[in-house]
């Protein structure tokens, strides 16, 4: 049952390229639903509304999206604030009119803001990395200096380790920060974790969850694995489930793809990242369960 119709086929759109890998995966399980689950791309960027007295439709460029039962948040791709915004306005106009949006509107809002995410699950009694947000260079000097003088410089809207920066000398800090001002972002720190080039990725799926390790093969600090890490089978401990599943409440995720990282010197496991659309290409190599299928599975189901 989807929002009060009793329906045999679910009707699923993935916000994702048509040739995307995980788009092609998707499509590839629900071939094993025997025709219940149909999948469809729907294009973000050529989102459209047409509005009139009586009802409001929606539209991409594959054509009508109103008799979608699930949409599925893939990727947000970059955009204008405008862009962004009305984006995310038709997410929630969509989920107010009865289509299942997973994750939630409001979960990828919070996800997608590392300073909202963090301090969040910092409230929420969850170990995070000290970190500083601020509007200026000056500000990002005096925190530089609290944070210990050796830091992350991040986008607060960013992913998969791109533009990310370790800075440890003050006048390189600066600059670096400076030309963040002048580009219109805020400044995001974090106090720089020696975590030995290596983190634990625990992907929350509904009730399962499934968990590898990134190993940056050269021992550098990154370990996304679009900069080269790679992934080795891991069985995520019984604490570290629980971490990753309040991350997950906090951010309210269903879905969710939570980065765990232990300080080389010691420590409780600390949360540096809640994904709302994460990827299961790398976790799925060193995995035996399906995990598309999984995903598929979750979204169907009724609310």
């Amino acid at each position: 049952m989807i929002h009060g119709k009793s329906r045999v086929t679910i009707r699923i759109g993935v916000l994702a390229s048509e040739t995307s890998w995980h788009f092609q995966d998707l499509k590839r399980a629900s071939n094993a639903f025997g025709g219940n689950v149909q999948v469809r791309p729907v294009d973000f960027t050529t989102l459209e509304s047409f509005v009139d007295q009586r009802e409001e439709k929606f539209a991409d460029r594959h054509g009508s999206i109103d008799g979608l039962d699930v949409l599925l948040v893939r990727t947000m791709p970059a955009g204008s604030l405008q862009q962004i915004v009305f984006r995310m306005d038709v997410l929630h106009r969509l989920a107010a009119s009865g289509v299942r949006i997973v994750n939630s509107p409001r979960s990828v809002e919070i996800a997608i803001d590392k300073y909202l995410s963090l301090s969040l699950m910092a409230n929420a009694g969850i170990g995070v990395p000290e970190f500083a947000v601020c509007q200026s260079g000056r500000q990002g000097l005096a925190a530089f200096h609290k944070l210990g003088g050796d830091v992350v410089l991040k986008p607060i809207f960013g992913s998969m380790g791109k533009h990310i920066q370790r800075l440890q000398e003050a006048e390189t800090a600066l600059d670096a920060m400076k030309t963040f001002v002048e580009k219109g972002e805020v400044v995001y720190l974090q106090k720089f974790v020696n975590h030995g080039g290596r983190d634990i990725r625990i992907l929350i799926i509904g009730d399962k969850v499934f968990s590898m390790r990134r190993v940056n093969p050269n021992g550098g600090w990154l370990t996304n694995i679009s900069c080269g890490s790679v992934a080795e089978r891991y069985t995520a401990t019984a604490a570290e489930i629980e971490v990753a599943r309040m991350a997950a409440r906090v951010n309210d995720c269903i879905i969710a793809g939570v980065d765990i990282v232990y300080d080389q010197d010691g420590g409780e496991p600390l949360v540096f990242e809640v994904n709302a659309s994460p990827g299961w290409e790398a976790i799925q190599t060193v995995t035996n369960c399906d995990i598309a299928a999984e995903v598929l599975r979750l979204v169907s189901q009724a609310r």
